[in-house]
């Protein structure tokens, strides 16, 4: 929008930009076709986005179960679906503060994680990660702010005290909090028809092209 609206002469002019300046006119997505695995062995932080179904889920909880399986691999790896977080952490401590929780995620995630039966204390996970790193798979921000939207800044919070932590969330492409996390974005785009293809050929396997043939017809 703001390409199009700078192409007007008067308005450029208006806001200081030089008659010769070369503005950006292509707002064509890159398309990139490139495994998510190798994208997040960068070791940096991620915030995924993508519509339902685009496979944010799936793609961090195989990176975790990539991760884990890895020979040498260190530190906790720890997948967490925020949403969940917020409710053992609402419900351990009756209620929930912006004030006293933006600095102390680690407390939320420990909450949810006894609830799936680890006896760990947030003092104790945030020992862990200060110490030994690791990675934290933080999914569906979006789902988690309805009840706490404090959520992205403690997300924040919790990267910049736990250095050696990999951070990697989703979130739908919706909302105004993006710009409190400073990840760098990764968007998942819906199968082109070919990908589409590849994917249900690879799925059944090459002695089932009856059903191949049938599901791709549907589609």
């Amino acid at each position: 929008v703001t390409n199009e609206i700078l192409k007007d002469g008067l308005i450029a002019s208006s806001v200081g930009l030089a008659s010769d300046q070369t503005l950006y006119t292509d707002t064509s997505a890159a398309r990139m076709t490139i495994p998510l695995s190798r994208v997040f062995d960068t070791g940096l932080n991620f915030i995924v986005l993508g519509e339902a179904g685009a496979g944010k889920t799936t793609g961090l909880q195989m990176y975790g179960r990539k991760r884990i399986e890895e020979n040498g691999a260190t530190g906790k790896v720890i997948f967490a679906p925020l949403a969940r977080v917020v409710r053992a952490w609402e419900k351990a401590r009756g209620g929930l503060e912006r004030t006293t929780c933006v600095g102390s995620l680690e407390v939320g995630i420990a909450a949810y994680l006894a609830v799936l039966g680890a006896n760990v204390s947030g003092l104790e996970l945030a020992e862990t990660l200060k110490t030994s790193g690791g990675l934290l798979l933080l999914d569906g921000m979006d789902e988690a702010t309805k009840d706490a939207p404090w959520m992205p800044l403690a997300i924040q919070s919790l990267a910049s005290r736990f250095p050696r932590v990999q951070v990697i969330t989703s979130s739908r492409m919706s909302g105004s909090y993006f710009e409190d996390i400073p990840f760098l974005g990764v968007t998942l785009l819906p199968f082109t028809e070919a990908q589409r293809s590849l994917f249900v050929q690879r799925w059944f396997g090459e002695m089932q092209n009856d059903k191949v043939e049938a599901i791709e017809a549907h589609l």
